[in-house]
């Protein structure tokens, strides 16, 4: 029988991992000026997420220290757990708890009742290595998102059919608010900072430039520039599809301070997408389903180290980036009560904001790290200061 991994021991190996996680993406600042604090803030994300861990204990089942301390992406999986707790927590959701069968997460809110099912969908190695080469990868981009979408797609279609077992075994009423979670932490280069918390990196992006999460959703797989001489995002022909949406897209760029004027664009939707196999895949799941909404979010551990940080500058929690697609009618209640940034029904134009960096080959984390600075110089101009004060108190307490 394999021996058993005990809460400290497996605590102890998640705060080794953790260092080196964060440590790893913030190489950036781990020399030079910053050097001293930003190993403080690394420590103190560190504690705070063990704390988070210790929280979290209730809800683990008997695998999870075993599975979190596995190699593949086991971690990632497991972790997003942790964070996601951590996320509920942080956005106003109480009586939070879970069941050894059943969803992930059963909370509450505004006086109403949510069940959460949180997903990490695995890339395989071709397409996890174009998400870490970026633009230097020679792979085909529409290949890569279609590949993307359909993982997606297969991790979602196994939540919806766990709704249904549930449903039937009683675990659930069917008067909650169900809400799948996709984490799309892998579909970002893995040792680069910030994904999950910094607002100008976008969520992984699909076919039509909106959320991955949309491609499946609503379909989402081309736009249409409506120019004197229509184009198209990806097919010069543009492709097989049932429907079509507003998209507004707002690119943040201007020009001598005046935004350009943007062509009309359209959004194409399908209602299946192929399988290399040849099957057909449902990739508009928010129009046939019982599910209420889907959000995207990025669980990353850099989403504690800026709530230290942002402590630190005396501001509140940073805000993740998220995508949350919901029926119409649930519109009202799960946007006030789901904490998101991109919102998207059938009743409201589909938008995506792209970050300008990435039109100019740039990476959004080098400009967000460069616009840290200041924050880090203002925590350690603090921490000089109290450093100061607390040896004058130490010289006065030896006279």
């Amino acid at each position: 029988m394999a021996k058993r991994v005990t809460d400290e021991e497996c605590e102890a190996y998640l705060k080794e991992k953790w260092l080196d996680v964060l440590s790893r993406r913030m190489r950036f600042f781990c020399s030079g000026k910053h050097e001293t604090v930003v190993a403080l803030l690394i420590e103190e994300a560190v504690e705070r997420l063990a704390s988070i861990y210790q929280a979290f204990r209730p809800f683990k089942d008997k695998h999870f220290n075993k599975q979190i301390m596995q190699s593949g992406h086991s971690y990632e999986q497991r972790m997003s757990e942790i964070l996601f707790y951590y996320h509920l927590l942080r956005s106003g959701f109480t009586e939070i708890s879970s069941a050894s069968e059943g969803p992930d997460f059963f909370a509450k809110k505004e006086g109403k009742s949510y069940c959460f099912e949180v997903v990490t969908p695995t890339p395989d190695p071709e397409h996890f290595e174009w998400v870490c080469q970026g633009r230097n990868s020679s792979a085909d981009p529409a290949k890569m998102y279609n590949h993307r979408c359909l993982r997606i797609a297969s991790a979602i279609n196994r939540k919806k059919e766990d709704y249904l077992r549930y449903l039937e075994k009683g675990l659930i009423t069917g008067n909650e608010y169900y809400i799948i979670v996709m984490n799309d932490t892998l579909m970002h280069p893995y040792d680069e900072p910030w994904f999950g918390v910094n607002i100008s990196q976008p969520l992984a992006i699909g076919l039509a430039a909106t959320p991955a999460l949309i491609n499946v959703t609503h379909g989402a797989v081309d736009l249409r520039f409506n120019t004197d001489q229509p184009f198209y995002l990806h097919n010069n022909l543009g492709v097989e599809h049932y429907k079509e949406s507003e998209y507004i897209s707002d690119s943040g760029l201007k020009i001598n301070g005046v935004k350009p004027i943007e062509p009309s664009i359209t959004l194409l939707r399908r209602k299946f997408a192929h399988s290399p196999s040849g099957g057909k895949v449902d990739v508009a799941v928010l129009e046939d389903s019982h599910i209420n909404g889907y959000y995207q979010i990025t669980l990353r551990e850099d989403l504690v180290l800026m709530d230290r940080i942002s402590a630190n500058i005396g501001q509140g929690n940073a805000t993740a980036p998220s995508a949350l697609a919901v029926k119409v009618n649930d519109a009202p209640v799960l946007s006030t009560n789901i904490p998101h940034i991109s919102l998207y029904h059938d009743r409201i134009p589909f938008t995506q904001v792209m970050d300008p960096f990435i039109l100019f080959g740039l990476k959004s984390s080098e400009m967000f790290s460069k616009g840290l600075s200041g924050n880090l110089d203002f925590i350690q101009s603090r921490l000089e200061g109290l450093l100061f004060f607390y040896s004058y108190c130490i010289a006065l307490a030896q006279r």
